[in-house]
């Protein structure tokens, strides 16, 4: 009987999934709390999981706040008392399969927030991105095809990347107060990176030998090694299939890692679609 009302309860759970995100896809609505003071905002794949654990462990040990809240960092911040943030993709999610042209491209409803907008090469973006929408997100939402579909797909692809750049390069007056954040410079110069986020969220006199103790706790294969483990116990910590190196949330955490799977061809239509469209955060 306990099996079966699990079952049902897990039916149900996919049902109202499927219901939110069709719902979802046709509205586009975002909800802006009035508790949040600085939103991390970010396409998917671009390196918020990183930041928000290196975050994370440096508010848990300046605030001495258990470990168990280091993901729940708007509950964290407001333990610590420091300005509480958030992290969103504003419609940009994988699950969602959001066509391009309907984002919102008025931002008013950040007008009194500080945006720290995660900026990471189209490319690499691409490559994470069709890894995550094949093998971690729920059934009914997986993509079907290829990364050379993918690419090209208006509801995953290239396309919408790009116009989700330009809409918030357009709208990034309207906050309250702007940072760009590279994930090139964050893996370059992790140090000055985390140093100048804190600085622009307003948590202060955070010693140095803290943020390094916190970016060695979030470096690659210690991250790499508690997805592994499941020692977050979260679940945007947990590997899709755990023998298939892929399928976790910790990838490969590379700049250019995307010349291992695309061919020129994909490589070409990528950078004609960036030419024509536009995308001031790029840089080559």
């Amino acid at each position: 009987m306990e099996k079966m009302n699990q079952s049902s309860n897990n039916i149900v759970n996919k049902v109202i999934n499927k219901f939110n995100w069709v719902l979802f896809r046709e509205s586009g609505t975002i909800k802006v709390s009035p508790k949040v003071e600085v939103y991390i905002v970010s396409y998917p794949k671009s390196g918020r999981t990183w930041l928000r654990v290196i975050l994370g462990k440096i508010i848990g040990e300046k605030f001495n706040i258990d470990e168990k809240y280091l993901l729940n960092t708007i509950k964290l911040t407001l333990m610590a008392g420091c300005p509480t943030i958030n992290w969103i993709h504003d419609g940009s999610g994988l699950g969602e399969g959001y066509h391009f042209r309907k984002f919102k491209t008025n931002k008013e409803i950040f007008s009194n927030k500080k945006i720290i907008f995660l900026y990471r090469k189209p490319h690499d973006v691409m490559v994470s991105s069709y890894f995550h929408a094949i093998k971690r997100i729920q059934e009914f939402t997986k993509f079907q095809g290829d990364i050379s579909e993918f690419i090209r797909s208006r509801g995953y692809g290239i396309k919408k990347l790009i116009a989700f750049y330009n809409v918030w390069y357009e709208n990034r007056h309207i906050p309250k107060d702007f940072l760009l954040v590279k994930y090139e410079d964050l893996h370059n110069n992790t140090l000055e990176s985390i140093k100048q986020v804190l600085d622009f969220i307003g948590i202060k006199d955070i010693e140095e030998e803290l943020i390094t103790k916190a970016i060695s706790f979030g470096s690659f294969d210690n991250m790499k090694k508690m997805e592994y483990n499941q020692s977050l116990k979260a679940s945007i910590m947990q590997a899709g299939q755990q023998n298939d190196n892929e399928s976790y949330k910790v990838r490969k955490g590379k700049i250019d890692g995307y010349k291992d799977y695309l061919n020129q061809t994909d490589i070409d239509y990528i950078d004609r679609v960036i030419a024509r469209m536009g995308c001031p955060f790029y840089q080559n």
